[in-house]
């Protein structure tokens, strides 16, 4: 789906579950679990894919991970080991994270998760031999700063970070970068060019591609985990 709109994901869309994922044993160390994926945005030509994905139990293969992917945990819990420490971090629902491209992990399942993802897999850019940074990177609580970026790709060309805002009052601008926003904290609306509006609240989730025209109110404090990705 390419639709240049603001896109509303839902953590349980209808459908999610029609259909399996294709999946094969060499992906896996353990059984073949089952997977669902709900695309609610796919752009090959830049590798960006956003959308909601599940799992049941499950170890997949270990090796270097092929793209920056940003998620948000909706239910259960995963551990990420490294393969080279053996060290084991663990997400749980309600945190999000970044495992970086490149980085040499596994991923181990023990029970059910469902997630929002963003993907960035440029068909350019090829796996690196070192990661930017050797472990995930979790989205711990920050600060009142403006901004916090906890993660950038070395081409700055995907950004993953907090922004806080005691209020927002944007008129009519297109949007630089495709743009994904957990919002955390606060409610927030936006209105596009065809007179559509929007209005978020805690725990909503959103994506907005590059160019699209829209303005922005929040007449109370927000906090927004955000995704970046530019062309």
């Amino acid at each position: 789906m390419t639709d240049n709109k603001i896109i509303l994901l839902s953590s349980n869309p209808q459908g999610f579950r029609a259909n399996e994922d294709e999946l094969e044993q060499a992906m896996f160390e353990s059984e073949l679990p089952v997977q669902h994926t709900f695309s609610y945005y796919d752009n090959d030509d830049l590798g960006l894919y956003v959308g909601l994905w599940d799992t049941t139990a499950m170890i997949e293969a270990a090796g270097p991970y092929a793209c920056d992917e940003f998620m948000v945990i909706l239910e259960g819990k995963v551990d990420i080991k490294n393969c080279k420490t053996g060290a084991v971090e663990t997400v749980t629902a309600g945190e999000s994270f970044v495992i970086p491209k490149g980085y040499d992990c596994q991923w181990h399942q023990q029970d059910y998760l469902r997630k929002f993802y963003v993907i960035s897999e440029h068909p350019s850019e090829v796996i690196p031999e070192q990661a930017v940074v050797d472990s995930i990177v979790k989205f711990e609580p920050s600060t009142d700063a403006e901004n916090v970026i906890h993660y950038q790709d070395s081409k700055n060309r995907f950004i993953a970070g907090t922004k806080h805002y005691k209020s927002i009052e944007q008129d009519f601008a297109a949007v630089p970068n495709h743009s994904f926003i957990y919002l955390q904290c606060g409610e927030l609306k936006l209105e596009d060019q065809e007179g559509a509006c929007y209005h978020f609240k805690a725990g909503d989730a959103f994506f907005i591609p590059k160019g699209v025209v829209c303005k922005w109110l929040a007449t109370e404090t927000t906090v927004q985990q955000y995704v970046e990705v530019k062309s």
